[in-house]
């Protein structure tokens, strides 16, 4: 170090005996090396020519490096003009530098230089080739250390090997479009200290092989600075997204219409990011505000804090979350409404979350299910007591089944729910009770468990609403206890239904492969002392007097058409009711077992409106795509749906005992009711 430096002295006291005005002389310098953390030369020589009128200088370097920078150089030469070299400093304007070996190729750059020492210099570089574009900047040594400056003013893109390099890394083959850019680099040695990056993208465009990851058009705005102190750098990153189109599968953004804006504030060190603030703007649909750490290997929140908040749900739900429900349910749902979530994060582990709607609702576009006025809270915290969640909504349904008002009080925390006080909701004059509900989220999966009664449902206004043929009458229903877990729902005890002054039972219910395309429903149905005055005018299907029992067993639906099933309908032991049955009750059980009337003509019968009977009986077993009809045993070979009794004498004989099922729907299809036809 003692030697260059005084070689670099010798230098300028000949420098400055020039300046006195003698004999015109050419001074060369030979230097076998320098080694500083900032440059490494080595083969330089200097030589300086002046005849008074023409002074010039002319610097060699075999091997030039910049540690800071890891830029290697082969040869180097710099010619500097006369009037370039002003005594006694070394200052060089205008001077030209020809550089044999670059990672770009053979470069010619015009240069300004100002050397006093290897410790305090200055370079300004202009017209520097690159593949993506020319570049211009400047170095700069002094006792605060180095300082480069780069601008890229018109920057191909896709010539960018290491913007390439990282995009290849996540699967994007193709890349077009233009970067302006602006770096600034400072540090001490070959430690840098403070890094910032302006740039800005037009018209940006890529994509992946399968499409999955795309832009067209974008515009890009970058602003980023960070200083570095030991090993944590501390700084701001602000990024705008305005035209174009941006598609990360299945989330497509038009940012034309919406722009995006990212602002972060915070500090890195390996293996963790910590950040003061972050802000994503993403318009009426989408706010997001943070703080916390955030880990990077593997990538994950650590100590985070979110809030998202959506002043337009419909927006929000369109764009962010239905592109990954297209497959489900949700698919098709339009939702609307106001809401946002605050999620925090404790030692890498989601430990709460709080809920807030404002008149949200959704609705299914097929009409398979809606809800409307949703407004409240929900909670639920990891560990610990968590709040009471209470959310009121409007109008629902399921399908064409309306249910009214209602106010949800629950209580969520760790892998448990379940309902505070008991859900109430108007449902078809009377009301539907949830006394109780609870659920359970293991690690083989969720289960849960129910109660359920109906309180004096309006038949009439359900069946109109069902569309089918009106039925009077009030009913009630409870499920004692239902249960929830792997994918299936089991009713624990029997469903009671009180309806025409008789009793359903509905026991074994299950239901399994929900949420596929074909659940399967299995149970037995018992029929008990159903009235049949009030069943048959209900149904409009002909008066038939008398009590019905039956069973149904062995029920199973698969997509909610029967696959099998042993049905038994007959007239209800020890029924001392009078037993009567009208004339076109006998034409509808005529034409369902596709028999004939017995003893009396056809004629004859217009003169009665009604007859007595002895017994009525009806057995379907239904397997597949076949059924078959079978009732009382008849002497002659066929089956009574209706045996008489008394005079005028009525028996309804069946002949047929093997049908399609298709066949014997159409015949139920078929059967007058009150001029309309069952469907």
């Amino acid at each position: 170090m003692v030697r260059r430096r005084l070689l670099l002295l010798a230098v300028l006291l000949v420098l400055a005996t020039l300046s006195w005005g003698v004999a015109p002389l050419t001074l060369t310098l030979a230097i076998s090396d320098v080694d500083h953390p900032a440059v490494v030369a080595s083969g330089i020589r200097l030589v300086l020519d002046d005849d008074r009128e023409k002074r010039s200088l002319r610097l060699s370097i075999a091997s030039l490096a910049l540690p800071p920078f890891d830029i290697v150089l082969g040869t180097v030469t710099v010619d500097c003009p006369a009037s370039s070299v002003p005594l006694p400093r070394l200052r060089c304007t205008g001077a030209t530098a020809e550089v044999a070996d670059t990672p770009w190729g053979r470069q010619r750059v015009k240069l300004d230089i100002d050397w006093q020492d290897t410790a305090h210099w200055s370079l300004r570089f202009r017209g520097l080739r690159h593949p993506a574009g020319r570049l211009q900047g400047r170095v700069r040594m002094g006792r605060e250390g180095w300082r480069l400056e780069l601008q890229g003013p018109a920057l191909v893109a896709e010539r960018l090997p290491q913007l390439r390099g990282r995009l290849r890394a996540l699967g994007i083959v193709s890349l077009s479009g233009r970067l302006s850019l602006d770096v600034e680099a400072r540090g001490q040695g070959g430690e840098p200290r403070y890094l910032a990056v302006t740039a800005r993208g037009r018209g940006l465009s890529w994509s992946d092989a399968a499409g999955t990851q795309a832009a067209e058009k974008v515009e890009l705005r970058l602003s980023a600075a960070a200083g570095r102190r030991g090993s944590v750098w501390a700084g701001a990153v602000n990024l705008s997204a305005s035209g174009g189109e941006l598609y990360s599968d299945p989330i497509f953004l038009d940012l034309a219409a919406q722009p995006l804006h990212l602002v972060a504030d915070g500090s890195w060190r390996p293996g963790r990011v910590q950040l003061k603030k972050l802000i994503l703007d993403g318009g009426q649909a989408l706010q997001v505000q943070g703080s916390g750490g955030l880990t990077l290997e593997p990538p994950a929140p650590a100590d985070l804090e979110l809030r998202l908040d959506s002043a337009d749900l419909a927006s929000l739900f369109a764009t962010w979350v239905q592109p990954w429900l297209l497959e489900s349910a949700l698919g098709e749902v339009e939702v609307k409404g106001r809401g946002g979530v605050h999620l925090r994060w404790r030692d890498g582990r989601l430990a709460a979350l709080d809920l807030a709607l404002t008149e949200a609702g959704g609705e299914q576009v097929a009409g398979r299910f809606g809800i409307e006025g949703l407004t409240g809270d929900l909670h639920w915290v990891a560990e610990g007591e968590a709040p009471d969640s209470h959310l009121r909504f409007g109008q629902a349904h399921v399908g064409p089944l309306d249910f009214g008002e209602g106010r949800l009080v629950l209580n969520s925390a760790g892998r448990y729910a379940y309902l505070v006080r008991p859900l109430e909701i108007p449902f078809y004059e009377g009301q539907l009770v949830v006394p109780e509900a609870t659920w359970l989220q293991t690690d083989a999966g969720g289960e849960g468990g129910f109660g359920l009664r109906l309180q004096a449902l309006s038949l009439g206004a359900l069946t109109t609403d069902l569309g089918w043929p009106r039925m009077e009458g009030r009913v009630n229903a409870r499920i004692p206890r239902a249960r929830y877990r792997n994918g299936e729902l089991r009713a624990a005890g029997d469903i009671v239904v009180e309806a025409f002054d008789g009793r359903a039972v509905l026991s074994d219910l299950r239901l399994s492969e929900l949420g596929s395309a074909a659940p399967v429903l299995t149970a037995n149905l018992r029929l008990r002392r159903l009235d049949l005055l009030q069943l048959t005018r209900t149904f409009s299907f002909g008066e038939i007097q008398g009590r019905l029992d039956g069973e149904i067993e062995n029920l199973r639906l698969v997509a909610w058409e029967p696959d099998r099933f042993d049905a038994r309908l007959y007239s209800s032991p020890n029924d001392d009711r009078r037993h009567r049955i009208s004339q076109r009750a006998v034409d509808n059980l005529t034409a369902l077992g596709n028999g004939v009337s017995g003893a009396l003509s056809s004629s004859f019968l217009r003169l009665f409106e009604n007859f007595s009977y002895d017994r009525i009986e009806l057995k379907i077993r239904q397997r597949g795509d076949r059924a078959w009809i079978d009732g009382i045993p008849a002497p002659d070979g066929g089956y009574y749906l209706v045996k008489g009794a008394g005079i005028p004498r009525i028996d309804v004989i069946g002949r047929n005992r093997e049908v399609a099922w298709e066949d014997l729907l159409a015949r139920l299809r078929n059967i007058r009711v009150e001029g309309m036809q069952m469907r």
